[in-house]
């Protein structure tokens, strides 16, 4: 199957005791296909608490949001945005978007959202309470549909193909204590304007009382990677 558990735009979720690992006598070597767990401009406060996630193809959980690209601005107030993997409906009037430069990587302005209009799978317009700046170079992000908090503990990660936790989100993030065995580095902090396009930033995070089983062994990240990733293009 693919992702064990994905939730987009929700709010408060709790997973508890979940088992994310291969049957005893299966003979399977695969729990899941992709991620065990994934969130995406979800907000409030999500816990995994005492949650095993092993065997997996992809990370044991990601959490962000999502940059689309600035294409124009059809009126001073009116922002026409693409998708680069499709549409992903995570704006609603009132939200704060924020707009930022995806080379440096670096916020340049925010507006409250007052209108949304779809065009097709790939492009919406968005109209803002204020005029926009030159669009050019530019990702747009809600930064209202992100966790207040996010606290992992008590969980066991690894046996997996790549990482455990991409944390790429604002609010507080707690992982404490926690026992990682991943291949690739056990926990990932990455803004991304160039590939997947997962955005963050983080704000506040402490990673206390952890075990890493010797992270990083398959790919030589260690075990705890800051990699903010700037445009190629």
């Amino acid at each position: 199957s693919g992702m064990g558990v994905i939730a987009q735009m929700s709010r408060d979720i709790t997973l508890r005791r979940i088992q994310v690992v291969v049957k005893p006598g299966s003979g399977r070597m695969v729990s899941l296909a992709s991620d065990a767990t994934h969130f995406v401009h979800c907000s409030g406060v999500i816990r995994l608490e005492n949650c095993v996630f092993e065997s997996m193809l992809d990370d044991a959980g990601n959490f962000h949001g999502v940059y689309a690209l600035a294409e124009e601005a059809i009126k001073p107030d009116t922002l026409k945005i693409r998708y680069p993997h499709g549409r992903i409906d995570c704006y609603l009037p009132g939200d704060r978007v924020q707009l930022t430069d995806m080379r440096r990587m670096q916020p340049v302005w925010e507006g409250v959202l007052r209108e949304i209009q779809d065009i097709d799978r790939q492009y919406t317009l968005l109209r803002f309470d204020a005029p926009l700046p030159p669009v050019k170079g530019l990702v747009a992000t809600n930064l209202t549909r992100q966790p207040d908090e996010v606290i992992i503990t008590g969980c066991r990660t690894g046996k997996n193909r790549p990482r455990g936790f991409l944390l790429t989100c604002r609010g507080r993030v707690r992982v404490e204590p926690n026992v990682f065995y991943n291949p690739d580095c056990g926990i990932e902090m990455a803004g991304d304007a160039n590939d997947w396009y997962e955005s963050g930033p983080v704000e506040d995070v402490v990673i206390r009382d952890n075990e890493f089983q010797d992270c990083g062994y398959a790919w030589g990240c260690p075990a705890i990677h800051i990699n903010p990733a700037v445009s190629l293009g």
